[in-house]
């Protein structure tokens, strides 16, 4: 619909897709430094499409402010209205529209919404007064409706939310799955692969160049000589800085899970890798516990095939654990989360940083309170001992069947395959808290402090440097 008038034209914006639109009526606003407008229905009996309303005021001064109201209407049903933008016109004046971006899902229950239209500032940059008293309110708003709670003692608070219904539609995200094809199956036995998996597999954030043997780590010289180059020792190789490790102290003397009444078990494992002259990274050394002594070998690749093989399996099940628990939910969800509790709290929307933050982390509290009620919740998915995947399989839709079920089969089968259960996570997430820096969350630094910035093969590590320079231009 389009009409004009003497004073101003408004464009009202729905964004594109199939259910972006609704059956709602709209109430709209226009704020000024100098005065208001009453509310003016934009939809009047029709439904809410894009286009423009007109209408005549008296003097408003500078426009400040859009404000915008949806009203169930009776005899329709109540969808939600995704707003991309309000644009408002001076017919007379000849100059470009005034717009105030929205871009975000408006229901009827959130009442008053007030758009902003310029450039993003701080707040000690504002000098309107009834913009900051927007953000003010905005704030207040916004600290009422997301609150901290503790989780874990010694771990970043996360919000204290106990429904899907309280994130509202802006913080939820559909789930979308894609088919991902497997490498390992024809290399998994390989030295080559494993030392492939440890820099670019989903967790190449452990490994670390060392230049020194840890204390614990029960090998000498000789024994790894067989594997180093001709006329090379184990101490040649580490002033080379041809040595690494993969260390999983963090590990050591946690409790283990109790899977269908049987006890589990969790290791500590030491693993030596070395860069060999194919430039392959392979292991050459597997302790699996941090205390030596007679029951605790050393592993080697001259063991018997089935043995080496074994002592790999542990690492890589051990490295699940911190993948999961450390590298994944605590640096991944859990931090995020924390970014956007803090960022919803204490940044107004038009803040510089808000509208940097909030594309990147506006979902993390959907996902991370349905882990917090399923995945590590008392009687949830890690505390379950019964596999239930049958009756999932039977639902499963054919065109994604395969994928689906891969994800049924991590679901349901985690407590399973896991030797962390719920005893575990507190402790673990907390000895991981206490050990994080912000240097570590920063690519470049934590590359180099790690050794593996220079790595012919670190696929991750030249891939994560490309994202974080491209972020830092």
């Amino acid at each position: 619909m389009t009409a004009s008038c003497q004073e101003f034209e408004v464009t009202v914006h729905t964004s594109p897709g199939p259910t972006c639109g609704t059956f709602n009526g709209l109430w709209l606003s226009l704020i000024g430094s100098q005065g208001e407008t009453p509310p003016i229905s934009v939809t009047a009996g029709h439904h809410l499409l894009p286009g423009s309303v007109s209408f005549k005021i008296g003097p408003l001064g500078q426009l400040i402010l859009v404000r915008l109201r949806l009203e169930a209407q009776a005899g329709f049903p109540d969808v939600n209205w995704h707003c991309s933008r309000v644009e408002v016109r001076r017919p007379a004046g000849g100059s470009g529209p005034q717009v105030f971006l929205c871009d975000r899902w408006l229901r009827p229950a959130d009442g008053d919404v007030e758009l902003c239209s310029g450039q993003l500032c701080l707040m000690a940059d504002e000098r309107e007064e009834k913009l900051k008293l927007h953000r003010l309110k905005q704030l207040q708003h916004q600290q009422q409706l997301i609150r901290w709670r503790l989780f874990v003692s010694g771990a970043p608070q996360c919000a204290d939310l106990s429904s899907m219904l309280q994130l509202g539609p802006n913080l939820i995200n559909p789930p979308t799955l894609s088919p991902v094809r497997n490498p390992a199956e024809a290399h998994w036995k390989e030295d080559w692969f494993f030392g492939y998996q440890c820099l670019n597999g989903c967790n190449p954030l452990l490994i670390r160049q060392i230049r020194l043997l840890p204390p614990n780590l029960a090998v000498t010289s000789d024994m790894l000589r067989p594997f180093l180059p001709k006329r090379s020792s184990l101490e040649d190789e580490l002033k080379k800085g041809t040595i690494y490790l993969l260390d999983y102290e963090i590990l050591d003397g946690l409790p283990a899970n109790l899977i269908n009444g049987k006890q589990a078990y969790l290791s500590a494992p030491l693993c030596l890798l070395h860069l060999n002259q194919q430039e392959q990274l392979v292991p050459i050394a597997i302790q699996l516990q941090h205390t030596p002594g007679p029951q605790n070998p050393v592993f080697m690749p001259s063991d018997p095939g089935s043995d080496w093989l074994l002592a790999k399996i542990w690492v890589h099940c051990m490295d699940f654990q911190c993948h999961q628990l450390i590298s994944h939910y605590l640096r991944t969800h859990m931090m995020a989360e924390l970014c956007c509790v803090a960022t919803l709290r204490h940044l107004p929307d038009q803040h510089p940083l808000h509208q940097l933050l909030m594309p990147h982390v506006r979902t993390s509290l959907q996902i991370n309170l349905q882990a917090r009620a399923s995945l590590l919740a008392a009687n949830g998915v890690f505390d379950q001992v019964k596999p239930h995947l049958e009756p999932q399989h039977k639902l499963l839709p054919a065109p994604h069947s395969a994928c689906r079920f891969s994800l049924v089969l991590v679901w349901f089968w985690f407590p399973q395959a896991v030797g962390s259960g719920l005893m575990t996570v507190p402790s673990l997430l907390s000895r991981a808290s206490a050990r994080l820096c912000y240097r570590s969350l920063c690519v470049p630094d934590d590359l180099s402090d790690r050794g593996v910035d220079k790595l012919p093969h670190s696929f991750y590590a030249q891939d994560a440097r490309r994202v974080w320079d491209a972020l830092h231009r």
